[in-house]
């Protein structure tokens, strides 16, 4: 054991990586951490490796991600601009159609039939179903790939207002029941609420893409 004086064995996690040449020869960091214990223990040993690359930069990187996970125990993913807005958008996707639709104007229209009451209630829980499928890929914890857990965020919280979007063109739909007004008064939203998962997606992609710059 290299350090601390405990008794009880120890689970130590290492974690191993490439560094700068030193004298034509490279070298390992480790990064050792008790399993027990948020401090993280670096202790630079150096093995030779002839013909090996001269100039890496992933130790800046595999200690970053020391210290990150240092801070950060139980690995929530970081809070971005696109995930607020997944996350709003995933709110408004399982709430909204409630607020809306459990109302004299739908679940409760005593000219509706049952039938349509069915197909109403379906819809309120697909909102909520998406909402909460949005909510988990948006925030779930590596090692799952970010830009597939954020895309497919994205798809799910914009296809209840794309479907919303297509119901008009369906033979004799109405967007609203004659006895309370006319016209499409949900389309506008809808299309505010398909754009913004896309956007947000477009946000994280751009954040990926300058943090691989760096």
């Amino acid at each position: 054991m290299l350090f601390a004086p405990h008794s009880r064995s120890t689970s130590i996690t290492v974690a191993a990586t490439q560094t700068r040449c030193v004298s034509n020869s490279s070298y390992f960091t480790l990064v050792l951490r008790y399993s027990f214990h948020p401090t993280w223990y670096i202790f630079p040993l150096r093995v030779a490796l002839p013909g090996s690359p001269t100039d890496h930069s992933s130790t800046h990187k595999i200690l970053r991600t020391a210290f990150v996970s240092q801070s950060n125990p139980f690995n929530m993913p970081e809070i971005t601009a696109g995930r607020v807005c997944l996350t709003i958008n995933a709110a408004i996707t399982g709430i909204g159609p409630f607020m809306a639709d459990w109302s004299d104007t739908h679940i409760f229209n005593p000219r509706w039939p049952p039938h349509a009451k069915f197909h109403n209630g379906q819809t309120m829980s697909m909102g909520v179903l998406l909402g909460l499928a949005t909510l988990y890929y948006t925030w779930r914890s590596e090692p799952a790939p970010h830009a597939d857990s954020i895309k497919t965020a994205a798809i799910f919280s914009s296809l209840y207002y794309i479907a919303g979007i297509s119901a008009v063109f369906y033979p004799g739909s109405l967007a609203v029941d004659p006895e309370f007004g006319t016209g499409n008064p949900q389309i506008p939203p809808f299309v505010v609420f398909a754009t913004i998962p896309f956007l947000a997606y477009w946000l994280e992609a751009r954040r990926v893409s300058q943090l691989k710059v760096r």
